[in-house]
């Protein structure tokens, strides 16, 4: 804030040795030299303080800002922040006197000093414009879809075979029996794959499908795995790797999703067999039937995967063939619910047929349809005979259970598909304002008598429900609660000093609260408007001013008037100072005060108080060229020489420098610690050139020394940021 200060004086002295002086305050450098400042902005972390970087959403000015939008950076309501603020860095005062050697008084005329008014802008609330689309419901449309119910059900079956050099009628008893293994799923989507012991690689490199027209040579060649004395019947291990994909380091899956898994070991030894040695699978993942269950949870649901055997049974004492009893296998298939048959039959035929029949059970016969029922219309048919039950219809799936679908060759689906319910309302997602609303159908705009609105539900109801498939768009501007009250956030503001600027025209229609510092409108101003508000504080006014004289002691008495008018204006001399009452003090107001020393004087040195600013000293004669001799000015003392007689009137200009601020408060702008407060940019100007070399931080902003030791005059912060209003 600039100030500004002239003093005037006409002195007489009588006094063999007077000085002129004029009052110096202390420099108020107002920081330590100890402060380290950086070539740059030094910003505080907290929320009071100023933060880089551009706020989510921000731009300048906050012009382009919906309220909503605003109240969306921190969940609460927030308003645009922007302020300019002068800094007073050098304190200056302009010294004029009138000295009058035959006589002993002494005139000085004292301006009135007032900071420049303070400043703070608002904007007012901004509606949203919403947009809600709907779709009005219609009926759909029904269709038939006709599927082969013997091509539905994905079945993959893995069948390890022992390769060890006991197995060799047993490999051909198996080989032979494919469509014994297939007789109750031929009607599936099946595929087998055929590993041995040793590799977890399929045999032939491939799946055995229904499809193929090999299929029985294919698994005769696959399931006959040859023979290897060093085998270690890894049944388990290996059918879990194989399972995976596994073969030779790499992998390759195979089994199908969705599909029903089935494991069929054929040995004549017991999971990991007989030899306990270092190449024992004891410590292979697969060892026993828990593993080997838990893997098939992994993959499939306990329905969808079992385990199935030609073993030895464990207590068959009738199997005198095989090698060791299968208590692992048996117990694995006892878990998962599979089924086993004996490794000593001569013939595999009935128990593969066995098998095929319990693996049949767990085998779902899914259908995909093309689109989704919509359940109003739902028709399933097999082989040209309604069904009632024995079905189930989830999204597009089908799924016949085996009563409906075993020996059944064609499924015909009729369904309804797309309805989607119609309506006669709409519920908005905000809450519309009055008169804002528009209501479109397919384009066309509605007469407003044609829908009705329940702004505390936010339901739009039409007299006449739209037509199927309408396109309706109904567009308003959400109805929010203008604001009417703006804080200038300080309770010293002088409420006289307020003025009020909106969308840059004065404005009445306002009061003041002074114990709040708040601006309230009795009718809030118009949507998006800005709002600058202009004021004074009390401490803005200079009722303390540095007197003239240097002598105090020797003055007899005091008297103000106003330098225009000639009004006398009540003043109190302590000393080095003059002390006006506050309601005089007004910008630009000029007061002349006068010093009675009661004696002439006719000395040719003055003493003076505060060391002029180097060229600005003047002393001008009346009349011309008395006193003039040997004019000089050696640091504060004035030096002259008057001839004898001489009656005249020396009138002396300098200005002097009373001191320099380095540190400003400017928390009733940026708060102290204030996390309601964000600051996006923030620009400090000494001398009209833009510095860096400051802090901000807790309300304080401090200006580097080496700025302020050189400063000639004043400096500016302006910033720009959001605030969010008190609750």
């Amino acid at each position: 804030m600039k100030y500004e200060a002239r003093f005037g004086a006409s002195f007489r002295p009588s006094l063999s040795a007077s000085l002129l002086a004029v009052a110096v305050f202390a420099l108020a450098s107002g920081c330590s030299n100890e402060a380290k400042f950086a070539n740059g902005n030094r910003l505080a972390a907290n929320g009071a303080d100023a933060t880089a970087g551009a706020l989510p959403g921000q731009s300048e000015g906050f012009g382009d800002q919906t309220q909503s939008q605003i109240d969306d950076l921190a969940g609460g309501s927030w308003e645009p922040l922007a302020f300019t603020e002068s800094l007073q860095i050098v304190d200056r005062q302009d010294v004029s006197a009138d000295i009058r050697p035959a006589f002993g008084t002494l005139d000085e005329n004292v301006s009135m000093k007032v900071r420049t008014e303070s400043r703070t802008e608002f904007r007012q609330a901004v509606r949203n414009n919403v947009a809600n689309a709907f779709r009005q419901g219609h009926d759909g449309v029904v269709r038939t879809e006709t599927f082969a119910v013997t091509r539905a059900g994905l079945l993959d079956i893995l069948v390890v075979v022992d390769n060890s050099t006991s197995m060799e009628e047993e490999q051909q008893n198996l080989a032979q029996k494919l469509d014994a293994l297939t007789s109750a799923v031929d009607d599936t989507n099946w595929q087998i794959g055929v590993i041995n012991m040793s590799s977890p690689c399929l045999r032939l490199g491939r799946v055995i499908k229904r499809s193929d027209s090999d299929r029985t040579s294919a698994f005769l060649q696959a399931a006959s795995v040859g023979m290897n004395n060093n085998v270690i019947e890894k049944g388990y291990p290996m059918a879990i790797r194989a399972l995976k994909g596994e073969c030779n380091g790499r992998y390759n899956p195979w089994i199908r999703e969705g599909s029903t898994v089935a494991v069929l070991v054929v040995s004549d030894e017991d999971n990991c067999g007989s030899n306990n040695g270092s190449n024992s699978c004891a410590r292979d993942y697969g060892k026993n039937a828990t593993e080997m269950t838990d893997f098939l949870r992994q993959i499939r649901t306990p329905d969808k995967s079992k385990l199935y055997g030609i073993h030895w049974i464990p207590n068959d004492h009738s199997c005198n063939t095989a090698l060791g009893e299968a208590w692992k296998y048996q117990e694995g298939i006892t878990i998962s619910g599979g089924y086993a048959g004996s490794i000593c039959d001569a013939d595999y035929t009935q128990t593969l047929q066995q098998i095929s029949q319990n693996v049949r059970k767990s085998v779902v016969k899914e259908f995909i349809l093309s689109d989704n029922p919509d359940m109003r219309v739902v028709e399933v048919a097999v082989d040209g005979q309604t069904l009632g039950s024995g079905y189930t219809v989830n999204g597009k799936k089908v799924v016949l259970d085996s009563a409906s679908s075993d020996g059944k060759t064609m499924l015909v689906v009729t369904y309804s598909s797309g309805g989607v319910a119609k309506f006669d309302s709409v519920t908005l997602t905000k809450v519309p304002d009055d008169g804002t609303i528009s209501v479109t159908v397919d384009g066309n705009l509605l007469d407003p008598t044609a829908w009705t609105i329940d702004p505390a539900t936010r339901i739009l109801r039409f007299v006449t429900q739209p037509a199927e498939n309408a396109s309706i768009l109904v567009s308003y501007k959400e109805k929010i609660t203008w604001r009417d009250q703006f804080s200038l956030g300080r309770g010293d503001v002088v409420p006289a000093t307020v003025s009020v600027l909106v969308a840059g025209t004065a404005t009445g229609g306002w009061s003041f609260d002074a114990q709040t510092g708040t601006v309230v409108f009795a009718v809030p101003p118009p949507e998006g408007a800005a709002i600058a508000v202009s004021y004074r504080v009390a401490s803005d006014y200079t009722t303390v001013y540095p007197v003239a004289v240097s002598q105090a002691d020797k003055v007899l008495g005091v008297t103000a008037v106003d330098a225009a008018t000639g009004e006398p204006v009540t003043i109190v001399f302590r000393g080095t100072s003059v002390q006006f009452n506050a309601s005089d003090v007004q910008p630009g107001r000029v007061i002349r005060v006068t010093y009675d020393y009661g004696e002439a004087n006719q000395n040719q040195t003055w003493e003076l108080a505060s060391l002029p600013e180097e060229g600005t000293f003047n002393m001008v004669a009346d009349p011309v060229g008395a006193c003039t001799s040997d004019v000089r000015v050696e640091g504060k003392t004035l030096h002259f020489r008057c001839a004898p007689g001489d009656e005249a009137t020396l009138h002396i200009e300098y200005k002097t420098i009373t001191g320099r601020h380095a540190t400003f408060d400017v928390s009733s702008q940026t708060g102290v610690d204030d996390s309601r407060i964000r600051l996006q940019t923030v620009v400090v100007t000494v001398d009209g050139i833009e510095t860096q070399d400051y802090q901000l931080a807790a309300g304080k902003l401090t200006i580097g020394p080496a700025i302020v030791a050189t400063a000639k005059g004043e400096g500016t912060i302006s910033a720009q940021g959001i605030k969010r209003s008190k609750k």
